[in-house]
């Protein structure tokens, strides 16, 4: 119960790419044994006093010749479906690209979830399968209410999946400091802006890195003592919230940037006056 609550207040908004998944809840009331129907599986909840729902699931996967970004990225081949009711996934769905060549399609499944409020997710994968790195992903609750239906949308929010500098050899003097910027990108090549970057040193002896406050994507490498070493720079997967599921469902990307430090003596000067 204690992560339904935690899902439940990281609700993603809109952010960045277009509405992609329809979901709808089509009421039906009832208190028989809740079933995934399609292709799902996963561990299923008993009804609640409400009975059960129906989620009616849509994803058009876009066509690859189409400027991005747009929708879903546009290297998706797969999406996997998760619902959480009560604390416990009751729908597993995998939908899958119809066509790896590329063209646009729609694909939909209906699957019977507790009425009442459901965590519903979906996280997008290069693969055909649902399986390796997670590229986008939406989080939302939804309401489902017997004998009515909802239209609700989830926003696919890309994860950062590559990442550059402005300089990856920089050159710099004890207690002098040198400010690098980076830039991330999603699966697609589009620029995206991570949640946090996180900077380390592989010898503090020599160099120290930390985060600007300027903002996510700037770090300041300070000079310590003369030699060499390596700044790592590791940017966050997603900008917000987390995506559902249960561990080997996926794996979210850990980009990183590898920045060469080197050190120089303490130059001197001097001055002979006659």
């Amino acid at each position: 119960m204690r992560r339904h609550e935690k899902l439940r207040g990281a609700v993603l908004g809109l952010v960045g790419v277009c509405a992609l998944l329809a979901v709808v809840g089509c009421g039906s009331s009832g208190g028989g044994a809740v079933t995934a129907r399609g292709n799902a599986s996963g561990a299923v909840s008993p009804p609640t006093s409400e009975g059960s729902g129906t989620l009616s699931i849509a994803i058009k996967f876009p066509d690859r010749d189409t400027v991005s970004p747009q929708k879903l990225p546009l290297a998706t081949n797969s999406v996997n479906i998760l619902v959480e009711y009560d604390g416990s996934n009751v729908v597993d769905v995998c939908l899958k690209r119809p066509d790896p060549s590329g063209g646009e399609e729609t694909v939909s499944t209906t699957v019977d979830v507790p009425a009442g409020s459901n965590v519903v997710a979906a996280n997008a994968y290069a693969t055909l399968d649902c399986t390796g790195a997670i590229i986008g992903y939406a989080t939302k609750v939804v309401d489902v209410v017997a004998n009515q239906t909802t239209t609700v949308t989830l926003t696919i929010q890309p994860t950062v999946v590559s990442g550059t500098a402005d300089n990856t050899d920089v050159s710099v003097r004890p207690e002098s400091s040198y400010v690098v910027k980076t830039q991330w990108f999603d699966v697609d090549g589009n620029p995206v802006v991570p949640d946090n970057v996180t900077w380390a040193s592989s010898n503090k002896s020599i160099a120290t890195a930390a985060a600007l406050p300027a903002g996510v994507d700037q770090g300041k490498i300070t000079g310590v003592a003369k030699g060499t070493c390596k700044v790592t720079a590791t940017a966050t997967a997603q900008a917000k919230g987390k995506p559902l599921g249960p561990l080997g469902a996926g794996v979210l990307p850990t980009p990183k940037v590898t920045i060469d430090v080197t050190v120089l003596a303490q130059g001197a000067v001097e001055i002979i006056v006659e």
